[in-house]
């Protein structure tokens, strides 16, 4: 109480509702100790004393409340385990209640040097997390009390496994951090690993040898343990490990004729079976074959390398247009084995015990083999999609063929709406690519990128930046560059596009990339805060804003006001030029006589634009200033705020957020000329090449006016359907059952926790999606303190927090705010406590207009074979917003209209699509006529 008394007074910062959470954490950790205080010199009463001296040092460094919350949170739990292992194991046999007593307390000893490590508080956190989220899955473990003697075999193999733990907390690791933060992080990142291991110990009945069962469930990570000598190539290697454990078991399942079987044609195309069934054949001879050479090399890395100089050896300038049938036939299953053979290598030295090499399933090179066209008898291959389900490996796929296409002669983009998937596989690819010398040949990239790329054109084999130019010739007049000679020659280059859906939503493929470039002025900075007081001071026209600030300009010059010299030199600077300019809703060429001409214009748009944001009442749903201070504005395409977004609205946009202490950060957030550079449209980039593969997991369910976009426009017409090597989904869902509509938002949101809360109370975990951040933020703030683990996940939390909270998703308790984006390449996975219980359940809180993305959402649970469940819990208020309800409609509202409805919504958007597409081609011609951009 004394802890609580100083923690209260010295946190002057924090919120009443702050206070109140932090008396309740210290009462249920009063309560929950209480048994354990007489404990006089035992293992509880020193875990007790480390507990109280961190608590002590928190109140000294004026640690935060959320710090506070976290790590009593922690503590509460460890001792609610506690006690429920000690009634557990009361019940069972002496012999058997000795042994995981003994086990138990080993985990305690643990927490308890732990403890004593003096870590930084989230460190620690994180640490004692793990510890019990393993006890958690530990403590439902099904173990058996019939057998009499010997020693329980699973407990036996805990006890080895959280030996490695040990080892893992005493090892000096490699990292930037300090080392007590590298063990304790290398420690919770193996206690998470070894805890999703113990669903499969189930398997132990079906080992007719307990060493090799010993092996196969501790082998990787002791080897791990003892051969990673840093942190970062460890945490990597646990997980691959943890990736690899469930993959393993289901390799064998399909076998290629049951693959072929189930693998389909779908809008109409053809498969040749045979030929396929052939190819894969020869495909597996040239893999074993391959592995075979090379067990003379006395190590992994020696096998790989001669694999890949033999494949370096072979490269070729075949292009794809001239494959006939011997080299798709022959060929390329060849150079795919060899590159499947490098995979496995890589993977299975750090996945495997040697016997049982991991390596691509027959699924997913049948979709390779596929995606070459070496089942067809016309020359070269022709564009090709495939739908590979959520969690089958399509960035594994798409590597494979990239590392082909590479290696007979091509260039290669792989692209994907997301920075955070891209970023994701070029960590995993970039030593298979490495080792290939491919790195230059493949590159991962953003949509956004490939647009950039196309603005960014390369001269005399240097990239040009044509923002800079345009900068330097309206500032300096220096010409524009001659870029007869430029090239975006991408005539031999293959483009992938992974989550190829998403390229043809409105928000891509009915969008384009409006570029700018900004002159930063100093004085101009001074101009948009006055503009900014005048507007927010009373009503004015943009004629008499613009007016008043003319005579601002003019003042300050006058007396000689040093920060509005450069202003006025700029604005005074003589002589005609040609810029591209956005007019009607269109991207022109206009030609201004002078610079004063130019500014004058500008100062008019930011009038208009200061008036417009005045009167906007919520902006914070796109904008957001971040921790450096600068403005940021939310990418449509992947939901990330960036602060390389510029324009006259996201200046006021800022002073109106900060209201004070205003900071231009040398144009960062304000105070400077916006100018157009020019537009590119996405749904233009694609044409300039001349092969386009795509993935996804969700191609069965796109529209019609998106299927004649794939053929008549790009000139798609093979299309495959891959079976699931993990088995159908068993995710439950109920559109009688589990969908229902609210009236109000107030009603919606109390359903909403009201499920959660229930959901949590069986022991499962949940997550909830919800369409806007205002909203996930408004239901943290009304329910936060209702759940004893309240997790937010979306495109903006930071890489490290956002893995800790994709595995924390998936524990018993834990409830999880999601935003939609995070509805797409995300892999959730449920513990042994909560699958269990029924697995991983999922409320989406908005109807997807597109659904597809309800699609994906969905596979958020029950993935790869676990169970789980999905509701949509809806508001009517959102529905009527989304155009999907009339407000007059009082009639009951079942799922299959709601589908229906958005399907002719959908029809109707792709109406509006294909007119927004022609406006941006007619840009992006304009932009491409200006530079002379014209391809070769």
């Amino acid at each position: 109480m004394v802890f609580h008394s100083t923690f209260v007074t010295n946190s002057t910062t924090e919120s009443q509702e702050s206070f109140r959470l932090t008396t309740h954490s210290i009462l249920r950790y009063i309560v929950e100790t209480s048994t354990f205080l007489h404990d006089s010199g035992g293992v509880d009463q020193y875990i007790l004393t480390e507990q109280m001296s961190y608590l002590t040092q928190m109140v000294g460094d004026e640690s935060s409340f959320i710090f506070f919350r976290d790590l009593v949170t922690e503590y509460i739990k460890l001792w609610e385990l506690r006690h429920e292992l000690d009634c557990q194991h009361m019940k069972t046999p002496g012999f058997l209640a000795g042994q995981l007593n003994e086990l138990v307390n080993f985990i305690l000893q643990m927490v308890i040097d732990t403890l004593r490590k003096s870590a930084p508080i989230k460190t620690l956190s994180v640490f004692l997390t793990r510890v019990n989220e393993f006890l958690t899955d530990f403590y439902n473990m099904a173990f058996s009390t019939t057998c009499e003697r010997p020693p329980h075999y699973n407990i036996h193999i805990i006890r080895k496994l959280l030996d490695c733990v040990n080892v893992a907390l005493e090892k000096t690791w490699a990292t930037d951090e300090e080392p007590v933060v590298g063990k304790l992080d290398a420690a919770s990142t193996l206690l998470g690993a070894i805890r999703s291991s113990l669903i499969y110990m189930k398997e132990q009945p079906d080992y007719r040898d307990f060493t090799i069962y010993e092996k196969d469930s501790t082998v990787l990570f002791v080897r791990a343990v003892d051969t990673c000598p840093d942190l970062h190539s460890f945490k990597k290697r646990i997980g691959r490990i943890s990736e690899s454990i469930w993959y393993l078991r289901k390799k064998d399942e399909i076998g290629v004729d049951r693959a072929l079987e189930m693998l389909e044609p779908i809008f109409g195309d053809e498969i040749e079976k045979n030929i396929l069934r052939t190819c894969y054949h020869r495909y597996a001879e040239q893999f074993l074959e391959r592995l075979e050479n090379a067990n003379g090399q006395d190590s992994t890395d020696d096998k790989i390398l001669q694999i890949a100089d033999d494949l370096k050896c072979r490269r070729t300038d075949n292009s794809v247009k001239e494959w006939d049938g011997t080299f798709k036939t022959e060929t390329v299953p060849d150079i795919l084995a060899g590159l499947s053979a490098i995979w496995s290598l890589m993977k299975s030295e750090d996945v495997t015990t040697g016997e049982n090499l991991l390596q691509p399933h027959c699924v997913q090179i049948l979709c390779a083999l596929r995606l070459f066209g070496v089942d067809r008898d016309y020359i070269g291959a022709k564009s090709h999609l495939a739908q590979i389900l959520t969690g089958q490996g399509k960035s594994v796929v798409l590597a494979l063929v990239a590392a082909v296409f590479a290696l007979t002669g091509h260039s290669v983009f792989i692209a994907c709406y997301s920075r955070y998937l891209v970023k994701r596989d070029v960590s995993e690819f970039n030593d298979f690519f490495n080792v290939l010398d491919l790195n230059n040949r493949v590159e991962y990239i953003t949509i956004n990128g490939l647009a950039e790329k196309r603005m960014n054109p390369t001269v005399d084999s240097r990239r040009q930046n044509l923002r800079n130019d345009l900068r330097n010739y309206v500032l300096h007049r220096t010409p524009l560059p001659n870029l007869a000679s430029s090239s975006f020659n991408v005539s031999n280059t293959i483009l992938l596009i992974d989550e190829v859906d998403v390229f043809f939503s409105k928000d891509v493929y009915g969008s384009q990339m409006c570029t700018s470039t900004t002159i930063f002025i100093p004085g101009l900075a001074k101009v948009q805060e006055h503009m900014w007081a005048t507007v927010t001071s009373g009503d004015c026209t943009v004629d008499e804003l613009l007016e008043e600030t003319e005579e601002f300009i003019n003042r300050e010059i006058q007396s000689k006001n040093s920060v509005f010299t450069e202003l006025d030199e700029i604005r005074n600077r003589a002589g005609s030029f040609r810029i591209l300019e956005g007019e009607n809703g269109h991207i022109i060429e206009k030609t201004y006589s002078s610079n004063q001409e130019l500014i004058r214009k500008h100062l008019n748009d930011m009038a208009r634009q200061a008036i417009r944001v005045s009167k906007l009442e919520n902006i914070t749903k796109n904008f957001m200033v971040n921790d450096d201070g600068l403005m940021c504005y939310k990418d449509p395409i992947d939901g990330i705020f960036s602060s390389h977004f510029k324009g006259y609205n996201l200046s006021f946009s800022y002073l109106k957020l900060k209201s004070r202490d205003f900071d231009c950060k040398n144009g960062g957030n304000y105070g400077y000329l916006n100018l157009d550079a020019g537009c590119i449209s996405y749904a233009k980039l694609p044409t300039d090449f001349p092969l386009i593969v795509g993935v996804t997991g969700t191609l069965r369910n796109v529209y019609d006016h998106e299927k004649t976009a794939m053929r008549e426009f790009y000139n798609i017409v093979n299309y495959t359907d891959c079976p699931s090597f993990y088995g159908a989904s068993i995710v439950k869902f109920d559109p009688q059952l589990d969908f229902r509509i609210v009236d109000s938002v107030e009603q919606w949101r109390c359903v909403l926790f009201e499920r959660a809360y229930s959901q949590i109370e069986a022991g499962r975990a949940v997550m909830i999606f919800l369409e806007r951040e205002v909203e996930i933020d408004s239901f943290a703030r009304e329910f936060g303190n209702k759940f004893a683990a309240l997790n937010i996940l979306t495109e903006n939390t930071d890489d490290d927090t956002k893995e800790l909270f994709i595995h924390r998703a998936g524990t018993t308790s834990t409830l999880t705010l999601v935003s939609r984006g995070i509805g797409r390449g995300t892999d959730f996975k449920s513990s042994l406590a909560v699958e269990r219980n029924g697995g991983i359940h999922v409320v989406q809180s908005f109807f997807s207009t597109d659904r597809k993305e309800e699609t994906q959402i969905k596979g958020r649970t029950a993935r790869k074979d676990n169970k789980g469940s999905y509701e949509l819990i809806l508001c009517r208020k959102h529905l009527m917003d989304a155009r999907l309800l009339d407000e007059n409609d009082n009639t009951a509202i079942t799922y299959s209209k709601l589908d229906e409805l958005r399907t002719n919504l959908q029809e109707q958007n792709g109406t509006m699509i294909a007119a927004e597409i022609r406006k941006h081609f007619i840009d992006h011609a304009t932009t491409i006529k200006f530079y002379g951009l014209e391809p070769e």
